[in-house]
């Protein structure tokens, strides 16, 4: 009864219902059969395992179970015969879970009984899932606490351990100092260490002395290797950062840096120096999402920089837009502040506009990016923009919602656009002569046959210049050099008009014609001369009035021919009051107030002022901070379209024109400190 008990729930506990149950079992007497197991279960040295197979002629039937070095339990089932060979079941274990299996195991060889004396009987379902471990409440009745369980504890190291070779490994886990091998915490048993030990014959006599030593020199090692690591990973990350800024300061795509500046970098260093070199300059990631995303970087540090400046100091706004490559209506935004004693200019923000150009549209995005980054409007002191509707209107204008969100906002309209439109009123006579010189321009530069017999002719004569200037509307600033380079031309444009039977000819021939073209050419190399002036970084409205006061001295110099005048200060200004204006006349009563302000530019003057003079230096600042042009955005354009290709038209271009176009130098080594290093694969 005992045996076939026996046989019954061996089916039932060790064979899972994956293997095949219509296996056959030969008997015959004279056939082989025999059938043995064991069962290890050693928590103290780590030891857990059994065995068990039996076999009945041809057929072979058993399973056997160890412990794995990740803490878990490889269980094996299989059979074998002569007609489906051999065939098995692996699955893994938890030890919380294979402890009730091995006692019931145990239970079963000792007493044929897989039942326990506390226990009520069971059917086979329930044996099946005990043995599965499917049910939480026969666990909890048949095993202890797992947590007081020593095999499922992470052991610590113990400094006797060295005695056999091991130290410590940088996770806790046991390692060689003999063959470096790194072995799994569930090995930290004096058993298995030992066992490892002994398969190094060699160092069984060493003392501990020797052991130490071997130790240290490990720990070293893996320092020296592991600062080596990080060292080399943290310059690749800097090198990275290096390179994305350079490609965007230049305005060059961002697939350079790995289609050409890796590749050549490799080659150089390869020719230079040596292998190894070469091998660290390659693992520098410069795809183009890691430069983009570098740059990306780069621009948020430095606008980040800026706003956090301008949020306690007062500043003043340029605004211009334009359309890109794309058809995207680019809004270009500049601030002029006071940091440090110095007047800095730095690109704002550079955004499409979503819809319309209109006032509306212009003034939400100002005031949504204001409100973003936390920027108040009663910093801003004023607003410099061109004459375009959109910007001036009375009404709608962005310069009119500006000032209702900021009610002591000035505005001023841009000295260059109002030069443009003024010098578009001329006389009728005078206007006849430049439309007739900008034909006869065009007559020439729009041929390229013409051009170069120009050419020709030019260097055959001796001529100074080899062709003209083209002239244009849009390029109102080159007026006069076109028209100076057509006067000194003129006897070669001449000959070329002349061949083509040209009727422009005849108005080179006409010396009062000409006589009303030189007087163009020099008005308007003036007024070219004028407009260079004022242009550039650091100008303020001072400046640009200064230029124009001198331009109509001049006027009136040709006018009058008369002599300049001297202005001195002859009264108390209006707007000084009185203690303010003793102030000024102490300053200028003091020779190193004279000599400063003659020595420096008129901006750092007044903003390195100390606090004996903070009264009249905050009200100068404020009447400096003002732009005087839009030339900061015009320039910018101009690089966004030397940036923004029609190759390149999908680019979101802000942030490399904040990096192209600010002051303010990103800092690289604080952004490669909160960076995990990588190096390039």
């Amino acid at each position: 009864m005992n045996i076939a008990l026996q046989l019954i729930f061996s089916f039932v506990i060790l064979w899972p219902t994956t293997l095949s149950q219509n296996f056959y079992v030969p008997i015959q007497e004279n056939e082989l059969a025999y059938e043995f197991h064991y069962n290890i279960n050693d928590l103290l040295s780590g030891v857990v395992t059994h065995r068990w197979e039996s076999r009945y002629g041809d057929y072979v039937r058993g399973s056997y179970s160890f412990l794995e070095p990740n803490g878990m339990i490889r269980n094996v089932n299989y059979e074998v015969d002569g007609k489906h060979g051999y065939r098995a079941v692996t699955k893994f274990f938890k030890p919380q879970q294979m402890y009730f299996y091995f006692t019931e195991m145990e239970r079963w060889f000792k007493t044929g009984s897989i039942r326990p004396e506390n226990r009520k009987p069971t059917t086979v379902d329930q044996s099946k899932e005990d043995i599965n471990c499917c049910s939480k409440n026969v666990l909890e009745s048949t095993i202890p606490d797992v947590e007081n369980l020593k095999g499922n504890k992470k052991r610590k190291y113990g400094d006797s351990y060295l005695d056999m070779g091991f130290t410590e490994f940088s996770d806790g886990r046991p390692q060689c100092v003999i063959c470096n091998k790194v072995l799994p915490n569930s090995s930290m048993f004096p058993a298995k260490l030992r066992r490892h030990f002994e398969t190094h014959p060699d160092f069984t006599n060493k003392t501990a002395d020797y052991f130490k030593r071997k130790s240290d020199e490990l720990h070293a090692t893996q320092k020296t290797f592991i600062s080596h690591v990080k060292t080399h990973s943290e310059k690749s990350l800097k090198a990275s950062y290096l390179v994305s800024y350079e490609l965007a300061l230049a305005g060059k795509p961002h697939t350079l840096a790995e289609t050409l500046i890796k590749p050549l970098l490799v080659k150089v260093v390869k020719c230079m120096a040596d292998e190894k070199t070469a091998t660290m300059i390659s693992s520098i990631p410069l795809s183009n999402n890691t430069v983009r995303s570098r740059i990306q970087d780069l621009s948020h540090e430095v606008k980040d920089t800026i706003i956090s400046r301008i949020g306690q100091t007062k500043f003043s706004l340029q605004l211009d837009e334009s359309t890109d490559v794309a058809g995207l209506a680019v809004m270009m935004t500049f601030v002029r502040y006071e940091y440090s004693g110095i007047f800095h200019e730095d690109i704002l923000f550079c955004k499409p506009l979503p819809s319309s150009t209109s006032g509306s549209e212009i003034f939400s995005m100002l005031d949504a990016f204001f409100i973003e980054n936390s920027i108040p409007w009663n910093n801003c002191i004023d607003v410099c923009t061109d004459g375009a509707k959109a910007m001036v209107g009375n009404v709608a204008g962005v310069v009119a919602r500006i000032k209702k969100v900021s009610p002591n906002c000035t505005s001023s309209h841009c000295v260059l656009h109002r030069h443009s439109l003024a010098t578009k009123k001329m006389p009728v006579l005078l206007k006849q002569v430049l439309d007739n010189a900008v034909k006869i321009i065009n007559h020439v530069k729009t041929r390229p046959l013409q051009c170069r017999l120009l050419k020709i002719l030019c260097e055959d004569m001796g001529a100074l210049f080899k062709s003209l200037l083209l002239h244009t509307e849009v390029r109102w600033l080159s007026r006069g050099k076109a028209l100076s380079r057509l006067l000194e031309l003129r006897t070669e444009v001449f000959s070329i008009l002349k061949d083509n039977n040209s009727l422009l000819a005849d108005y080179l021939n006409d010396q009062e014609w000409l006589c009303k073209l030189c007087y163009l050419a020099d008005i308007f190399s003036k007024m070219n001369e004028f407009s260079i002036s004022i242009q550039g970084k650091q100008k303020t409205i001072f400046d640009a009035n200064d230029k124009i006061f001198a331009l109509k001295k001049k006027i009136a110099f040709y006018i009058e021919s008369v002599d300049n005048k001297d202005l001195t200060l002859t009264s108390k200004p209006a707007a000084l009051n009185a203690a303010e204006y003793e102030v000024l006349i102490d300053m200028v009563s003091d020779s190193y107030y004279q000599t400063s302000f003659k020595s420096k530019p008129i901006s750092e003057f007044w903003a390195q002022l100390g606090k004996d003079h903070s009264i009249l230096s905050s009200k100068a600042k404020l009447l400096l901070l003002p732009f005087g042009t839009t030339y900061l955005c015009e320039t910018a354009f101009s690089r966004y379209t030397a940036t923004k290709t029609k190759y390149r038209s999908r680019l979101d271009a802000e942030d490399d024109m904040r990096l192209q176009l600010t002051s303010v130098i990103p800092d690289i080594d604080k952004l490669s400190s909160k960076k995990q290093a990588h190096c390039s694969h």
